[in-house]
């Protein structure tokens, strides 16, 4: 009997101390984003209270960008006003800008998404940004972080407003020029005040996977050790149990 309630308060301890210390159950599924050699992601504002200025914001390359293109599929209740180059390319010298829109054939991207508790919903338009930008050979280029590229669209009467990265390439001039691997392209979702409200909903406007994972791995300690405590304590009474009943 004595046995049974030593190893329970042993292992009574040893959840206090993986709980007490912070430990990350989840040390692998962190360490994916800390392989990345950068990331491209999307910050707003708004301006006259009419209009969304969405900057995209290269943050954190650990390689030298030569250039970046991709696809912006934007929400059906914003109208694309104009672009302005941001400093990060423009601090290695002249870059080369081409930025057109095109029309998605496909419709592929006319789905609708919840993105609050309203349950407001967000389509994309059929029609797209492609941007493209380059540093020439002789050119310096940047590491680190810095704003891209800004786009100023002009709000219509949604609630919520959808931005989608597609086909994004960051490339590196190494000898030849090559694609980076390994870069993280973030969508986003604005409100009309400019707040990114991305983390805070998924596609079905429940509770984003991300936070659930986080409480997860905050917690997973105590409920396993807490299980643990719980049968053995069970144990132990029915163990008390039968010896009292057998004398």
């Amino acid at each position: 009997m004595k046995k049974v309630f030593s190893l329970a308060f042993m292992i009574l301890l040893m959840s206090q101390g993986v709980v007490s210390s912070g430990q990350n159950w989840f040390e692998d599924i962190d360490d994916i984003d800390s392989q990345t050699v950068g990331a491209v992601r999307m910050e707003a504002m708004i301006i006259e209270d009419s209009i969304l200025k969405v900057d995209v914001v290269m943050d954190d390359f650990k390689k030298p960008v030569l250039g970046v293109s991709f696809d912006l599929l934007y929400d059906e209740e914003l109208r694309f006003l104009r672009y302005e180059p941001g400093e990060y390319l423009e601090q290695g010298g002249m870059p080369i800008y081409m930025v057109s829109e095109s029309v998605d054939s496909s419709k592929s991207s006319g789905f609708e998404v919840v993105t609050n508790k309203s349950a407001s919903s967000v389509s994309l338009r059929d029609e797209y940004l492609v941007y493209g930008v380059t540093l020439k050979r002789d050119d310096s280029f940047p590491l680190g972080s810095g704003t891209l590229t800004s786009f100023y669209f002009e709000l219509g009467d949604g609630k919520d407003f959808q931005l989608d990265f597609r086909r994004g390439v960051v490339s590196t001039l190494d000898t030849v020029r090559q694609d980076l691997d390994l870069v993280a392209w973030s969508n986003a979702v604005f409100d009309r005040a400019g707040k990114n409200i991305t983390e805070d909903f998924d596609q079905d406007g429940r509770q984003s996977e991300a936070g659930k994972s986080s409480f997860l791995s905050n917690n997973l300690g105590s409920f396993v050790m807490g299980g643990l405590f719980l049968v053995l304590i069970i144990i132990a009474y029915r163990l008390f149990k039968m010896r009292r009943l057998s004398a």
